[in-house]
């Protein structure tokens, strides 16, 4: 039960909630500082749920956003939407070149996935081709995989190598 006044907020509680407890009285001063510490706590809860977002990002510092983006919808629960991130990340290049981890990671997602209007296509497979056009820095991560214990990946891995060459 709640009972205010001009002068003071009185604030009641039933005893059987609260055992021992009574009536509260609260000066203006009061009131606007219990305000304050509200608004503070509040923004403080914002800003660590907004930092513990952004240290759940696989992305780094220094990545373009729009490349970020991409390298987010690379942990997408749908194998549509991680191919065609990696498609995209694919077009992009050099650019996209703080995507390498995550693209050598997905050298290993046998998903299959339809992407309109290319049609039936991998997730492995869009990660091998977006590899390639990024070029010469995805060398290194891909020598690298050419030991995986998965053949697949190794296969991808040195498909793609054969095709960076070519370049």
């Amino acid at each position: 039960m709640l009972a205010t006044n001009c002068a003071r907020l009185t604030i009641s509680t039933p005893r059987e909630f609260l055992p021992g407890a009574g009536e509260v009285r609260m000066s203006r001063t009061e009131r606007v500082f219990l305000a304050f510490l509200f608004i503070v706590v509040l923004a403080g809860a914002q800003c660590a749920s907004s930092a513990s977002r952004q240290g759940r990002s696989p992305a780094g510092p220094g990545i373009p956003e729009e490349v970020a983006e991409e390298i987010e919808r690379l942990f997408n629960k749908g194998s549509s939407t991680r191919a065609f991130a990696a498609r995209r990340l694919g077009e992009m290049g050099e650019k996209a070149a703080g995507a390498i981890p995550h693209l050598v990671r997905l050298l290993s997602d046998n998903s299959s996935a339809f992407l309109p209007p290319y049609g039936q296509t991998y997730s492995s497979s869009e990660a091998q081709d977006a590899l390639v056009k990024i070029g010469k820095p995805s060398v290194e991560p891909l020598m690298e995989v050419l030991n995986d214990d998965n053949p697949h990946v190794r296969h991808l891995a040195a498909e793609a190598l054969i095709k960076i060459g070519d370049l």
